[in-house]
């Protein structure tokens, strides 16, 4: 007995079959382009927080540090301790508070590093401090952390770069520090958002 097949059962030809597969591939793939924008945009709003907080998290903690200081330093390095002079720059800056009944002691010594390999290379900037009413007649460099202790302290910022001839901190007459560098986030999806830093500070002595 033979079936008979009438014209409307007719099946889907190749061509549209493939055409219907290009269309769905066409906006799956735009889709999937919104998502992933979508994402990146999302990490890149999240990463300028990020590095928001940071800015104001160092700018908050230089100013109470500078605030009760007496006077600053400026060091080549964290494991370098070369004094920097007026129109040197340095990647190690330290603010020192004297006692005020006896200005030969020291009170208290803040410190602020970049920890990098080099200076032409990123690293995050950290935060020593010593404890309050030292009451101390040492010197600041006997007071200040054995090099060998460099990455071990408090961060303040994730990630920075000097630019102040790859330095990050720039000794202005002897009476003011410019900071200036630039400061990112590690970000997701090929993001890195960066953000140029530039502020100056004095101490209150």
């Amino acid at each position: 007995m033979k079936t008979r097949i009438r014209k409307g059962d007719k099946g889907f030809t190749l061509v549209e079959i493939v055409t219907t597969l290009t269309i769905f591939g066409i906006a799956i793939g735009a889709i999937l382009s919104m998502f992933i924008h979508g994402l990146k945009s999302q990490a890149l709003g999240n990463a300028r927080v990020m590095i928001n907080r940071d800015i104001r998290s160092f700018t908050n903690e230089m100013t109470d540090a500078a605030n009760f200081a007496s006077y600053f330093i400026i060091y080549n390095a964290f494991n370098d301790r070369t004094e920097m002079g007026d129109g040197s720059t340095g990647d190690f800056l330290v603010f020192v508070s004297l006692d005020e009944t006896d200005p030969s002691l020291i009170d208290k010594v803040v410190g602020f590093y970049r920890s990098a390999p080099a200076a032409n290379q990123e690293g995050p900037v950290l935060i020593y401090e010593s404890n309050d009413n030292l009451n101390s007649s040492q010197t600041v460099e006997n007071l200040l952390p054995a090099t060998s202790t460099m990455g071990s302290h408090p961060e303040v910022v994730e990630i920075s770069r000097g630019l102040s001839d790859n330095r990050l901190f720039y000794n202005f007459n002897r009476v003011a520090v410019m900071i200036r560098g630039e400061i990112r986030r590690e970000g997701s999806i090929e993001i890195d958002p960066v953000n140029t830093y530039n502020f100056t500070i004095a101490a209150k002595g």
